[in-house]
């Protein structure tokens, strides 16, 4: 199958020996053929409760169903990626992870604990921390610069005469002059990108405008 052709050519991550994340060699499932789900699936997350050590849930979406959570979210959880106070008050553990800690020496459930505690540790110091009035001053003084540097290299807030990057425009039919493109463009009831167009010679049926200077 073609399939297995391009897993075998590309190789795969789990084996190191390619990029690919497939976690088969490829045509165990036909197309049009239903996939197995949960406890069928012989590819599913076996979820393991680890006061007991028993497999209660296979796969995230029978977590999520079960907790009314987003799956991506029940992911992020047991991978310990994220709120891991939440791992703990569920008591589950993926079986890897489990099987993990019972070939290191360490009980499950003192080791999701220890991992709970820690996170909440690092999120209530997050929350707590306070800036002192020397830090607050500083920071004030260099949004203000910042502020300053930026408005003059990039002349915010400045339009038209005030600002020195503009150019004049003049009509060289009348003589009338306006200090930017976009004063000349709504005396003539045109755009600026119209009026820049005319500026520049770019439109052969207009020669009515060019830039000054």
């Amino acid at each position: 199958m073609l399939e297995r052709e391009l897993i075998a050519k590309y190789g795969r991550k789990q084996h190191g020996n390619g990029p690919l994340v497939n976690r088969t060699s490829g045509g165990q499932t036909p197309l049009g053929t239903e996939q197995a789900k949960g406890k069928d699936d012989p590819y599913a997350n076996r979820i393991i409760d680890v006061h007991t050590g028993d497999v209660i849930f296979y796969g995230y979406r029978e977590v999520s169903e079960f907790y009314g959570v987003d799956k991506s979210h029940v992911g992020k959880v047991l991978r310990g990626s994220k709120e891991t106070w939440i791992q703990k008050e569920w008591g589950l553990m993926r079986e890897d992870k489990y099987l993990e800690c019972i070939a290191q020496g360490k009980d499950p459930v003192e080791e999701l604990s220890r991992k709970a505690k820690i996170a909440k540790e690092r999120f209530l110091k997050a929350t707590k921390y306070e800036r002192t009035e020397e830090h607050k001053a500083r920071m004030r003084q260099g949004i203000k610069a910042s502020k300053k540097f930026w408005a003059s290299r990039h002349k915010i807030g400045k339009k038209g005469a005030k600002n020195p990057m503009s150019k004049k425009v003049k009509n060289v039919e009348t003589g009338e002059i306006w200090d930017c493109v976009v004063e000349a463009a709504q005396a003539n009831g045109m755009n600026r990108h119209q009026m820049s167009r005319r500026c520049a010679g770019k439109i052969d049926k207009d020669k009515r405008f060019e830039f000054v200077g």
